[in-house]
């Protein structure tokens, strides 16, 4: 069964989120993908990506995402809002913020460890005032 769409609009294409599966720790959120200037009422317009986009595995500890929506925060950038269960518990609320790929394809998995490199993590700068 899917249900609960929801659209995300980046780089001239259309992401619309489904969730798949049944209300378990399988469920996920697969993408159909257009161009946001096709006639979006033609289905050869729309392309669905064959694998899950945010998953079981996908992120340590969370289980079964699902029923998302997509806001910006206070920066303009991108977030994903769904649930999931934390290590297989009830159902609770998540927020994240998207980064996309080169090509430009929103990944919805990066948390704060997984997309800065661990020797970047920490800044140090030198201010000479002259």
């Amino acid at each position: 069964m899917d249900e609960g769409p929801h659209v995300l609009k980046h780089d001239g294409k259309l992401f619309l989120s489904f969730s798949g599966d049944s209300v378990s720790d399988y469920y996920c959120l697969g993408w159909l993908v257009a161009d946001e200037t096709a006639n979006l009422l033609d289905p050869l317009s729309w392309k669905q990506v064959g694998y899950p986009v945010l998953g079981r595995e996908h992120v340590e500890g969370e289980r079964g995402p699902g029923h998302n929506s997509f806001t910006t925060d206070e920066y303009g950038r991108d977030v994903i809002v769904y649930h999931a269960k934390p290590n297989g518990g009830m159902r609770s609320c998540y927020v994240r913020t998207i980064h996309y790929a080169f090509d430009g394809t929103p990944l919805l998995y990066l948390t704060p460890e997984r997309f800065l490199r661990p020797d970047l993590r920490c800044v140090t700068a030198h201010v000479i005032i002259e």
